[in-house]
């Protein structure tokens, strides 16, 4: 695994970065992996310089397509795509990575009520995908629920949830195999 200091966005430029936090009056290094820490303003307000400058670094922005140039060009598939962003997956999927998405064989998204998800539907997420040729699933403990194609509207309310979608034409093994996990994921259930 590589990281990669940067944050993904719809746009180019800089933000701040937490590199510390305060949990419980205590000061934390923000270690990869954690889960807390985004761009959202929460731990890095440009109000106050000192704290700024004492628990953020300044972290270059960028969009996917941008990020992955060189593999569009090359028109290379993506294996696996994994957006966890802390509620900002749908303006880096769709309004800055709609050319590496064109590529993806398998993505893996969250849901949820926090950062732009406030802003979006999860059913134009879908149709979205839908239309570039994925079929998407709420992804469980060794169960899917398709989603594509069985829109109900309580699947609106925003919930902490993992989406995972195939892309049909470039995995279709893969697609077949989630529905058959989701078919059987229906047959359990019945």
């Amino acid at each position: 695994m590589v990281i990669h200091h940067a944050a993904m966005s719809d746009y180019k430029g800089s933000a701040y970065f937490p590199t510390k936090i305060i949990i419980d009056e205590v000061s934390k290094a923000v270690e990869p992996g954690l889960e807390v820490a985004g761009l959202d303003g929460r731990f890095c307000s440009m109000e106050n310089q000192d704290e700024l400058n004492e628990y953020c670094t300044k972290v270059p922005v960028t969009t996917m397509d941008e990020h992955f140039a060189d593999i569009i060009k090359q028109r290379q598939l993506i294996h696996v795509l994994k957006v966890d962003s802390e509620g900002w997956d749908y303006p880096i999927l769709f309004r800055g990575g709609l050319n590496v998405l064109r590529l993806t064989e398998y993505l893996e998204f969250e849901y949820h009520h926090d950062g732009a998800w406030q802003n979006y539907t999860l059913q134009s997420a879908i149709d979205q995908l839908d239309g570039m040729g994925f079929t998407c699933y709420w992804a469980g403990k060794s169960q899917l629920w398709r989603i594509t194609g069985c829109w109900f509207d309580h699947y609106g309310y925003k919930y902490w949830s993992n989406v995972a979608c195939a892309h049909r034409r470039l995995a279709p093994a893969l697609e077949n195999h989630m529905e058959h996990i989701f078919e059987q994921t229906i047959a359990q259930a019945n």
